[in-house]
């Protein structure tokens, strides 16, 4: 077994969990962010 090898695989998989945790991040932040702005739409008209 070549180490080395094993270390940089690791290194790719630990870069592309971090890639879709983020990317999962941004898209909750985005989606939190609409309904938030919807809301507050929907607010200023009952008033």
């Amino acid at each position: 077994m070549d180490w080395n090898l094993i270390k940089e695989g690791l290194l790719i998989m630990l870069k592309g969990m971090t890639g879709i945790f983020v990317v999962m991040l941004v898209i909750y932040l985005f989606i939190h962010l609409l309904s938030w702005i919807s809301n507050k739409k929907a607010k200023e008209e009952e008033n």
